[in-house]
């Protein structure tokens, strides 16, 4: 086998695993449902978000501020929620939940600059309902 065969039985190898990945990374969140939320002027769009139990659920967090950071803190162990996500100024990050159980779970931004009143304080809170 020269190298000019090698090589391509070698691109084709790669390529067939990228496309793998990019399909099994796909099939991981089907069926799970997207919900976008903003984070900026110290409030969260939507403040009350309504899922289900035991379905997975796509959060896709962005932070609409030019440079105030911000971040989304949800723990309720017995929930199997523990989610403590800083977005930057600007920036998204998505995270995939799986709430445990029904109920009313309350978040919240924890940033605080100096001796301001903390995000959570100025407003910046809403609440997760498990139905």
């Amino acid at each position: 086998m020269n190298r000019y065969q090698w090589f391509k039985g070698w691109v084709c190898a790669m390529t067939l695993m990228m496309v793998g990945s990019v399909l099994a990374a796909n099939d991981q969140n089907e069926g799970a449902d997207t919900i976008e939320i903003k984070l900026g002027d110290y409030q969260f769009d939507p403040a009350e978000i309504h899922v289900k139990a035991g379905q997975p659920v796509i959060l896709k967090l962005t932070n609409t501020d030019m440079m105030t950071p911000h971040d989304f803190v949800l723990i309720d162990e017995a929930a199997g929620l523990n989610i403590e996500v800083s977005v930057s100024p600007k920036g998204s990050e998505t995270i995939e939940i799986v709430p445990a159980k029904r109920g009313q779970f309350a978040f919240h931004c924890s940033k605080q600059l100096l001796f301001f009143a903390s995000h959570q304080e100025r407003g910046m809170a809403g609440k997760l309902i498990v139905e």
